[in-house]
């Protein structure tokens, strides 16, 4: 009997235990679907334009439903951590090291992600001073940087993730007289298209968006120019992904310019150039442009400058043609929003406000483009870039 009893006993004791261990992992699978993953860039040290004050890379939570942040993780001992990518098999994180002093030493570090706490796997030299943008191809094979001082660079990613040294590097020369901030090349985002033949590099101190073509070796044979107004300086861009256009933001006069692109190996043909503020007067420095998911809504950040006020989120609605029309601007309840994210469902825009040291989340209203805070902000130091996994 007592033999039996026991045997009960330890029988109910285990079905106790099974039971508690499947709600742990059944709210364990809950909260992976309510819930996206988010990692972000910083300063972690003061240079000429920013006072960092970060620890390294932010790994954050963002429950789906409401858009709350919280703070997972920090993956520290990495400078300037600015600009990051993650690879298509969302095993592996790159991001670039923005440090200048003129004698090219920037760097690109890459991660592991694959496990609950990431490991640098190697880090290799940017070929160029202050690099601020980096990029995958959609191969996944090749990572590609631009040095805001006149380079860009390709490297290729080994079977472990890590970046072998420089494939190419191209230097950016501008051949024109000399301006404020266009005192030689500048090149601001690399971008590859859907096809993966071609990239696009803006280039804020040549007034020009370049197209390169990359070949199997990772390396850059130019095929066209693009040129934009002149005194523009082109930051970033992004395409249409059903329309054949190009949204190109101009930091140095502060508008959109939206390009018919008929052909990867031409230059674009300029269709509109829109103010990012609207009619709105206003000391601003553009910083980000993003699509929505739908196609149908453009925004883009401006930062208040020389004692401007206007840091805000500008919304544009996109006509049949492409063309954009001024829906609204937004205050980021922030300063210096320098860079935002759109959650992949499109429902949340997240602003981060890099010298307020937050992170703020707008819900959108898919029908009209539209933002509304949500009243979720979560303090994250110096924060400069936002990327979902």
């Amino acid at each position: 009997m007592k033999l039996q009893h026991f045997t009960l006993l330890f029988t109910i004791s285990l079905m106790l235990f099974n039971c508690q261990t499947a709600e742990k992992e059944t709210v364990k699978e809950e909260e992976k679907i309510n819930t996206s993953t988010i990692y972000v860039g910083t300063y972690t040290r003061k240079e000429g334009h920013v006072d960092g004050k970060a620890t390294g890379i932010y790994e954050l939570k963002m429950n789906v439903e409401t858009g709350e942040l919280s703070i997972i993780d920090t993956i520290e001992g990495t400078i300037n951590p600015s600009y990051l990518a993650i690879h298509p098999n969302q095993k592996y994180l790159y991001a670039v090291n923005e440090i200048a002093d003129g004698s090219r030493i920037g760097t690109i570090t890459a991660y592991n992600i694959e496990n609950e706490k990431a490991q640098k796997i190697n880090e290799v030299s940017s070929k160029g001073d202050a690099p601020c943008y980096i990029s995958i191809d959609r191969t996944g094979k090749f990572v590609l940087v631009a040095n805001y001082m006149e380079t860009i660079a390709s490297y290729e990613i080994e079977k472990d993730g890590s970046l072998s040294e420089a494939v190419e590097v191209v230097e950016h020369k501008r051949e024109r007289a000399a301006v404020f901030r266009q005192e030689t090349g500048h090149p601001h985002i690399i971008l590859p298209a859907m096809n993966n033949k071609t990239l696009f590099v803006a280039d804020l101190g040549l007034d020009e968006i370049l197209h390169y073509e990359l070949n199997e070796k990772g390396e850059f044979t130019k095929v066209a120019t693009t040129e934009t107004v002149p005194l523009s300086g082109p930051r970033h861009l992004v395409f249409h992904p059903t329309y054949s256009k190009c949204y190109v933001l101009n930091e140095l006069n502060i508008t959109v310019e939206v390009f018919e692109t008929k052909a990867a190996n031409e230059p674009f043909e300029r269709i509109q150039m829109i103010n990012t503020v609207g009619d709105i007067d206003e000391n601003v420095a553009p910083s980000a442009i993003k699509l929505h998911p739908s196609g149908k809504f453009l925004y883009v950040a401006n930062r208040g400058i020389n004692g401007g006020t206007g840091h805000n989120i500008t919304a544009f609605s996109i006509n049949e043609s492409g063309e954009l029309s001024f829906v609204a601007s937004y205050s980021t309840e922030g300063e210096v929003p320098r860079d935002f994210e759109i959650s992949p469902d499109g429902r949340f825009l997240l602003a981060a406000n890099q010298n307020s040291n937050s992170i703020i989340t707008f819900k959108i209203n898919t029908t009209t483009g539209e933002l509304e805070s949500t009243g979720q902000q979560l303090e994250i130091k110096t924060p400069v870039c936002l990327k979902f996994l």
